[in-house]
């Protein structure tokens, strides 16, 4: 896997390739600043080795500051802007490649993906002589970068069918199979589609591919003179071909791919809008039927075997809606009744079991908001035998004070009083 490491630490150099051109040459000439953009890729190598010797983060770190600022001094000597940038781009090498270590938190997919963007905008820039970048080596940066991105994306794609191949599914000898056939396709067509070059010069490669058909046709059928007939056509066609006048094909091509582009993005920009505004009309529909389609709410209680029913008047999601506010609001303006100020002894006898539950929840009582008094009192004892007469005392005046109305004795009140609120 260090060798796959190593390839992976080199492709992102050379894939961001184009960036260091573009920045360099504000100092330095094309030649150079392309010279120095592709020596700044050996950093990953020395990246690698540092990488190799499994450092602690803070030794790494500290030894990527001198190394970058050394290699900064040798390429860069005294010009301080120049410095500065090549100091920050060989930090985020050694840094990068730090990270590269632990799969979970690579950017090699996020890299290859920027690199391909940049070469699209510096492609276009070198070809209308825009801020006087070098067409010549801002196409051979174009070249490297884009061949280094796809072959970034392969390497990923790849490492991570293998890992999970080998991890989940132990199918790692077939999926790597598979991994290769899918890596020599796109090599294929990436050399391919270069080959074939830029869309005003399509026309050649048809011309080429018809002259050849037909002169292979002559072969097989015999005809006297057909290559001597070829070799006088060729010539003019090929001058034809590169003069500096458009010839008719080429105008023709050109028309039929802007046309092609133009529907494109008024397809895009169509679509955009169309798959926005339904969004936003199921939106008003979805909520218009949730306030207009909620069902009557029913409430039922269940106490002591009995099920108690009340029906609501309003829809479902609006009392809903208003439960939750209350909720939310509920406790902002109101305050407890102190204790001491409980008007007789059921109020005194209710509030006193509410914070004998609230002790039975944290001693680990599990209760449901059906369970009775005597449940309640009867699983406390169950995990404390030793309280069994108290909460025997508990259930039954709390069971007199809801149900019959009837307030404990004084005795038995402050008995109560005397555990629950010292």
């Amino acid at each position: 896997m260090a060798g796959l490491f190593l390839v992976t630490c080199m492709m992102e150099c050379f894939a961001l390739v184009p960036i260091g051109f573009v920045v360099f040459q504000f100092f330095l000439p094309g030649g150079s600043a392309f010279i120095l953009s592709l020596a700044l890729c050996g950093v990953s190598a020395a990246a690698y080795c540092l990488c190799r010797f499994r450092l602690k983060t803070y030794i790494y770190r500290i030894i990527s500051v001198l190394a970058s600022a050394a290699i900064a001094y040798l390429a860069a000597g005294s010009e301080s802007i120049l410095l500065k940038i090549v100091f920050v781009i060989c930090l985020y090498i050694f840094l990068n490649a730090r990270r590269e270590m632990n799969p979970d938190k690579s950017l090699a997919v996020q890299t290859a993906a920027a690199a391909l963007l940049f070469n699209i905008l510096l492609a276009f820039i070198a070809s209308k002589g825009i801020a006087g970048i070098s067409e010549l080596y801002s196409n051979a940066a174009v070249l490297i970068s884009t061949v280094s991105a796809v072959i970034l994306l392969i390497l990923k794609q790849t490492d991570d069918s293998r890992r999970f191949g080998k991890n989940n599914m132990r199918i790692g000898s077939t999926q790597r199979r598979n991994n290769r056939t899918f890596a020599i396709a796109s090599l294929l067509l990436l050399f391919g589609v270069s080959a074939v070059g830029q869309v005003q010069n399509i026309y050649r490669f048809a011309i080429s591919i018809i002259a050849g058909l037909i002169n292979g046709l002559g072969y097989l059928l015999g005809i006297i003179g057909f290559k001597e007939t070829q070799k006088s056509i060729q010539p003019d066609l090929q001058a034809n071909v590169e003069s500096a006048e458009p010839s008719m094909l080429q105008r023709i091509i050109e028309a039929v791919v802007k046309v092609l582009i133009i529907a494109a993005l008024l397809s895009l920009a169509i679509l955009t809008v169309y798959f926005f505004i339904r969004s936003v009309i199921k939106l008003i529909i979805r909520i218009t039927n949730w306030l207009r389609n909620g069902e009557r709410i029913t409430d039922r209680s269940y106490e002591d075997g009995h099920i108690d029913e009340k029906q609501s008047l309003y829809r479902r999601n609006l009392i809903n809606m208003a439960r939750k506010v209350s909720k939310r609001a509920a406790g902002l303006f109101s305050r407890e009744i102190p204790y001491n100020r409980l008007p007789n002894g059921i109020e005194k006898t209710r509030r006193l079991f509410r914070h004998y539950r609230d002790k039975a929840a944290l001693a680990g009582v599990h209760m449901t908001k059906a369970a009775t008094a005597e449940e309640i009192c009867r699983s406390v004892s169950d995990i404390a035998p030793e309280t069994k007469e108290f909460n025997t005392l508990m259930a039954k005046c709390y069971s007199a004070a809801r149900y019959g109305e009837t307030a404990p004795a004084a005795q038995e009140l402050s008995r109560l009083e005397e555990d629950l609120l010292r």
